[in-house]
């Protein structure tokens, strides 16, 4: 017996069981045109169930009763796949733990557009500290994971705006607010080779100055990092000025100006290659451009 669907879908799993025996007869994929064909057992009589998924798609259920005594039969049933998420998102998932790999009661990921400061949505995880949301492409997102006692932890996602669906997974592990600990802010951005500040970061600088005036004890370094692009000198002076901008911006704000110190670093302690096999490494370059928080007495 021959059964053959088709679907203008790139990845899909057909999962075929007897509904006699409740075994499973097999899984099946498609074709790169979209059809796929596989052989089942039977004498007549049998009844098989078959689940269609796909990424992105709702599970479709069909069942196929076949007639007694055949000896060949042939079925052919095309399928149309309605989508589960809208094209043009992204889903973003993963969990939020301790360093310990625990999850964090009262966590929550808080999804804010950078350019109009407006908050999108808030979301907890569950006991297992596994979290899932979806966020419109063609938008610049802060994505902050928050808990009480907790350095706060961000993320960028900033995609062009295109009729596709995609997945996005983001494991985050939490540290403690106590002395010594740091974290980059993935969403202070700074024109190329300038120090002042673009209005998209403000989403980012207030939770920060939040984070801030609630230790009442705190004191922090915000250090300045470069890549190895351009001298020395002009590294070092670049990574100082966008330092000062960000104390600047927590100072006219309402922070305490002595609990701030700013460093800049320039090309100093990269955290990934600024180069690879003797050629630029424009993503480790990137990482390299940063603005870190380390705190100094808590």
């Amino acid at each position: 017996m021959t059964t053959r669907t088709a679907s203008n879908i790139r990845e899909v799993k057909i999962s075929v069981t007897d509904n006699g025996t409740k075994k499973l007869a097999g899984i099946y994929g498609i074709k790169s045109d979209g059809t796929y064909t596989f052989d089942l057992p039977g004498k007549g009589g049998e009844s098989y169930s078959f689940i269609y998924e796909s990424s992105g798609f709702l599970t479709m259920n069909e069942t196929l009763d076949l007639p007694q005594q055949l000896t060949e039969y042939d079925f052919k049933k095309d399928i149309v796949m309605e989508t589960s998420l809208m094209l043009g998102t992204i889903s973003v998932k993963g969990t939020i733990t301790d360093k310990d790999k625990l999850p964090i009661k009262k966590s929550q990921a808080v999804v804010t557009d950078n350019k109009t400061g407006a908050v999108v949505g808030t979301y907890t995880p569950n006991d297992k500290g596994e979290y899932y949301f979806n966020v419109q492409r063609g938008n610049d997102y802060n994505i902050s994971y928050e808990a009480a006692g907790y350095l706060f932890q961000s993320e960028n996602i900033n995609v062009p705006k295109e009729r596709v669906y995609s997945e996005l997974t983001k494991d985050i592990v939490m540290g403690r607010i106590t002395k010594g600990s740091k974290m980059v802010l993935n969403n202070i951005f700074f024109d190329s080779g300038k120090a002042t500040l673009r209005k998209e970061s403000n989403v980012e600088l207030d939770k920060l100055l939040k984070l801030i005036n609630e230790q009442q004890n705190i004191k922090v370094e915000v250090g300045g990092f470069t890549d190895n692009a351009g001298s020395l000198y002009a590294n070092i002076n670049l990574s100082q000025a966008r330092a000062d901008a960000v104390v600047n911006y927590l100072i006219i704000k309402g922070a305490d100006r002595l609990k701030l110190i700013a460093q800049g670093y320039g090309e100093a302690q990269p955290i990934a290659p600024n180069s690879l096999n003797g050629k630029p490494n424009p993503k480790g370059m990137q990482m390299n451009r940063r603005v870190e928080f380390k705190i100094l007495e808590n």
